[in-house]
């Protein structure tokens, strides 16, 4: 998920003819942020997805479904109703996603470390 989003992220800057330097400075992201927002490493906050819409006029939509137009035409750029729901409720979800896969990665880290094992059998730990 945050992949896809960082994609559609970076297809508005693109169409918008900015660099990542310029793109990041009106909403109030460095270039770093940026750049790892568009390889899905980095999430978007709610912050962030309200600026996108106040400052470039990108619609909620896109930017999260990618569904519609990614600028919004003048007439077009009243909140669709529910918007800011599905959006918080897409962020709950990633968040979740994110969580489980940091919590499956320190697993590994300390199965891949033997630190699973030194758990276990420190002389330190008292049983």
């Amino acid at each position: 998920m945050n992949k896809e989003i960082g994609q559609r992220f970076k297809e508005a800057r693109l169409q918008l003819k900015l660099n990542q330097t310029d793109f990041g400075a009106q909403i109030e992201l460095k270039q770093q942020q940026v750049a790892k927002i568009e390889n899905g490493a980095q999430s978007l906050d709610v912050k962030t997805v309200i600026l996108l819409k106040r400052v470039y006029n990108i619609s909620y939509d896109f930017l999260l479904s990618g569904k519609g137009d990614v600028i919004l035409k003048e007439q077009d750029s009243v909140s669709v109703v529910g918007a800011p729901h599905k959006m918080v409720e897409d962020l709950k979800k990633e968040n979740e996603w994110l969580k489980e896969h940091i919590r499956d990665l320190a697993h590994t880290l300390k199965v891949v470390t033997g630190a699973a094992d030194k758990e276990n059998t420190s002389p330190l730990k008292k049983g």
